[in-house]
């Protein structure tokens, strides 16, 4: 596999992601609000779309280059990656969601039921988000530990070793006419 190059590693990082997106949402909600036209939100959002894109081949390739240093001894480092399992990237991106979503509930005024429906939905989520945060702090009774399948089974069938090989005339006989062109 080749190497990315420098636009894949300029592009495919996380802090390229959190930009792009952030430009997309910033432009999408100017032209929602009709402050801007439409045209740099769908070059915000192309840009978004060609970060994740350089994001997957930078991930394809690592995971790649990791597996071909293990084939050569090399001790396989197990990937970091930040998903949205990580607390992290959980607190990272839901504090500030949070807390734009608390300004918006508390400084816009109550214009018709569309309002407060959204203003609504606000308040539901967060007490299904405190909720959850009470519940995954709670003692939970642990379960029966079951032992884990193999990763690899057990050999079943173990095949005696050869008793005579073919000859050096016989291997190459068997072989295509563009490989016995490379050996001579």
């Amino acid at each position: 596999m080749k190497k990315p190059g420098p636009f894949v590693y300029l592009f495919g990082n996380p802090i390229a992601l959190l930009a792009a997106f952030g430009a997309t949402a910033f432009f999408g909600y100017r032209w929602w609000s009709e402050d801007a036209s439409l045209l740099p939100a769908i070059v915000a959002f192309l840009v978004f779309c060609q970060t994740m894109r350089a994001m997957d081949q930078l991930q394809k390739y690592t995971e790649w280059k990791r597996e071909w240093d293990a084939m050569g001894g090399e001790p396989r480092t197990p990937a970091r990656k930040l998903t949205m399992q990580s607390p992290l990237v959980r607190i990272l991106i839901g504090v500030p969601a949070w807390g734009v979503g608390f300004y918006w509930v508390m400084t816009l005024p109550n214009d018709g039921p569309g309002m407060l429906i959204a203003k609504s939905c606000f308040w539901l989520g967060t007490a299904l988000g405190v909720g959850s945060l009470i519940y995954q702090a709670l003692p939970r009774r642990k379960k029966a530990a079951r032992a884990a399948p193999a990763k690899y089974p057990d050999v079943a069938v173990c095949l005696p070793v050869p008793r005579s090989s073919p000859s050096i005339r016989d291997v190459l006989a068997q072989l295509p006419d563009y490989c016995r062109a490379l050996l001579r």
